[in-house]
């Protein structure tokens, strides 16, 4: 029997194999280095991660030296298909 395949499926598989072809690791685990204050910001604050400065929220016990996930710059997230 085959299975017809729709547009959805077709753009997963197409992606996928981008994926899986990519050089670059466009998310990677590190390190955060330092925790800063955004003036008048009272739920977010300036996190650096890799040398790069990130917003994340307050209040939610991030700290120096806690690992994150680093999405890198032009990275493309799935917000509907979760693989983990």
């Amino acid at each position: 029997m085959k299975r017809h395949i729709g547009y959805t499926d077709l753009w997963l598989v197409i992606l996928l194999e981008k994926i899986k072809n990519m050089e670059r690791k466009l998310a990677t685990i590190r390190e955060i280095t330092d925790i800063r204050p955004i003036e008048g910001a009272d739920m977010i604050e300036l996190a650096s991660v890799g040398g790069w400065n990130v917003v994340v929220a307050k209040n939610v016990g991030h700290k120096i030296g806690d690992k994150v996930v680093y999405c890198e710059i032009d990275s493309f997230l799935l917000v509907t298909f979760v693989i983990f």
